[in-house]
């Protein structure tokens, strides 16, 4: 996902009370060795063959946890929750990418 898309769906997260952002990294599969950082709500990542397989195994250590996939050119997004399932978020902005993370997607 291109810096900065990134930064601008954490700074949408980072400004929401009920959710909590605890770190970034440049690929999906820097996650998965990470130590605990405490207890995350929400991991965003860009768009990529491997992030389906790291979300599955996210969701094992952290069953709350989101993940958000942003595509590259910030058009669509999914989550993955812990079913494990992806969601698709039809209409990509503020309000959809929050409604997604809260479980209110449609």
């Amino acid at each position: 996902m291109p810096r900065l898309l990134r930064e601008i769906v954490a700074t949408i997260v980072r400004g929401q009370a009920d959710l909590e952002l605890v770190g970034e990294v440049d690929s999906t599969d820097q996650l998965v060795g990470l130590p605990p950082l405490g207890v995350p709500d929400v991991v965003i990542a860009g768009e990529s063959d491997s992030v389906g397989a790291v979300a599955a195994e996210l969701l094992e250590r952290f069953p709350r946890l989101r993940v958000l996939e942003v595509a590259g050119d910030g058009g669509s997004a999914s989550v993955y929750e812990l079913r494990p399932a992806r969601t698709l978020v039809a209409q990509i902005g503020a309000d959809s990418l929050l409604g997604a993370l809260r479980g209110e997607a449609k």
